[in-house]
């Protein structure tokens, strides 16, 4: 009966957890510790995982890579091909690593250019993209929140010279970045009562021929 529900469940790709097959399999050898079958079959398991390894270092997937190679190490630590997936693992984080500080470096530069936005080689962008590899990543963190300090000063700006639109333009974009930011709220005030002002001009009579 063991041997059936652990080739059904191979058969269906069920391969870890309680009801997995190589639990299954795993039961099998506690009661019989020599079962060529059951070896077998977690060799077969070991296998499939490597080969979903190999898959998701191709999507650069690395966290599955990494857990499918603790899987194996797991369920058969002697399996020929674990030392070279770790290994591989460590190539495409070092390779990773790199490519984010490349990113990090890029998207400073482009901060004290000043290009904040718009195009794929804005500040935003490279940040975004960091933040996507690494969500933690406390630098490209820091560089958003730079980007909306800088898009509240154009904001202020366009407030100045009573451009709502663009200056409503621009705070939404500060605040979907960095909602918390300081000078965010000031900023949001200030544009409505310039809105306040306009709408009140808007809505005063134009002077009479005598006035002027």
């Amino acid at each position: 009966v063991l041997l059936d529900s652990a080739q059904q469940a191979m058969d269906a790709g069920r391969l870890l957890g309680d009801d997995g097959a190589v639990a299954l399999f795993q039961r099998m050898m506690l009661a019989d510790p020599g079962n060529a079958v059951a070896t077998a079959g977690i060799s077969r398991a070991a296998r499939i995982l490597a080969d979903q390894a190999s898959a998701a270092f191709e999507a650069g997937e690395l966290e599955t890579a990494s857990a499918r190679i603790e899987d194996i190490a797991r369920i058969q630590p002697a399996f020929p091909e674990l030392p070279e997936l770790r290994a591989r693992l460590a190539r495409q984080r070092d390779a990773a690593t790199a490519e984010i500080e490349k990113d990090l470096v890029k998207g400073e530069a482009q901060l004290r250019a000043g290009l904040y936005t718009g195009n794929a080689d804005s500040a935003q962008t490279l940040f975004e993209s960091v933040l996507q590899r690494d969500p933690a990543n406390a630098r490209a963190r820091a560089g958003l929140r730079r980007v909306a300090q800088a898009l509240v000063v154009q904001a202020n700006a366009a407030i100045e010279d009573s451009n709502p639109g663009s200056a409503d333009r621009l705070l939404k974009q500060a605040a979907a970045l960095s909602p918390d930011l300081a000078d965010l709220r000031g900023a949001q005030i200030q544009l409505r009562e310039l809105r306040e002002r306009l709408e009140i001009a808007a809505e005063r009579p134009p002077p009479s021929a005598v006035e002027i």
